[in-house]
């Protein structure tokens, strides 16, 4: 693997992150002005094309047909099975702690948790942010001085 893979993830967690702050955004907006439903929020998400990298959508659709299950045994089984090499073990347990604290309580008490997830996203965002400009550099660097290395061993 060359330092630009290694770039490319790191650049990949921000997006993947930023998508996730739209998601809770658009949670936040069905919770406050619809008072929907986890179902409804659920359909809205996984036809939602801007986010797309959130794979673990198209999972929890699919999952959504089994009514056996409790929807936040869904939600976090659809985000433990969305295996994705860029993010954190934290970015993880906080996506999978969204889905699992929807319709757990009244309209206020879903949007005082969703305000809490939204500070400690935009944390992770700025995280991963700082150290895409911190590690990126040296990741694009090693990459070419690794190439550098294999011409002049060839030559």
């Amino acid at each position: 693997m060359t330092g630009n893979y290694f770039a490319a993830e790191l650049k990949k967690r921000v997006e993947i992150l930023k998508e996730v702050r739209l998601m809770l955004a658009q949670i936040k907006l069905m919770v406050e002005y619809n008072s929907a439903t986890v179902y409804e929020i659920a359909e809205t998400l996984c036809k939602d094309s801007r986010l797309s990298s959130l794979k673990f959508l198209q999972a929890l659709s699919v999952s959504i047909e089994k009514v056996e299950e409790v929807f936040s045994e869904q939600w976090e089984n659809a985000v433990n099975s969305f295996r994705c090499a860029s993010l954190k073990k934290e970015d993880v347990r906080l996506i999978a702690s969204i889905g699992c604290q929807l319709g757990k309580s009244g309209v206020e008490g879903q949007m005082s948790s969703i305000k809490m997830n939204e500070k400690e996203l935009e944390a992770l965002i700025s995280d991963a942010e700082g150290e895409l400009v911190r590690k990126g550099k040296l990741y694009r660097s090693l990459g070419v001085l690794s190439g550098a290395f294999a011409a002049v061993i060839l030559v």
